[in-house]
């Protein structure tokens, strides 16, 4: 195998996430039930979803004609067992659809942190800090509390 076709799977495995089962020999996996965010950061996200997305997204993240519901079941399907990096890099790499790229680090993982919110997940002590360490959250079944 070239060097070239080891940094491209290399770059698709941190754009898509590594299966869990990948990584279950590091014992440092941590799930969405078990307060991964600061209830600070998610009042931050809060705020700024207020400016930038309440007007596609819903006052309260039920979503509308322009976009989908970011809470509930139906929302969390298409994410449950994944890594959490996945909701952020959706976030990063889409939104908002008419200035995508313009959120920066924390403001996307404050955005994260009111959608963990806004789907009943457990505030902790420490905010997630860098996008990097969502690898290692995986996204818990709704109304797991652990």
């Amino acid at each position: 195998m070239t060097a070239g076709r080891v940094i491209a799977i290399a770059a698709v495995l941190a754009v898509i996430g590594v299966p869990s089962t990948w990584r279950q020999g590091s014992g440092a996996e941590r799930s969405t039930a078990d307060g991964v965010y600061s209830e600070l950061q998610a009042n931050r996200g809060q705020a700024l979803f207020g400016r930038k997305c309440h007007e596609c997204h819903g006052e309260t993240l039920e979503g509308g004609s322009l976009a989908p519901t970011l809470r509930g079941s139906e929302f969390l399907s298409s994410w449950q067992g994944k890594p959490l990096r996945r909701i952020y890099s959706r976030i990063l790499s889409t939104m908002p659809p008419d200035d995508v790229g313009s959120l920066a680090e924390n403001e996307t993982l404050d955005l994260v942190a009111l959608v963990l919110r806004a789907n009943g997940y457990p505030a902790g002590a420490q905010p997630l800090a860098h996008a990097d360490e969502l690898d290692a959250i995986v996204v818990a079944p709704p109304g797991d509390k652990r």
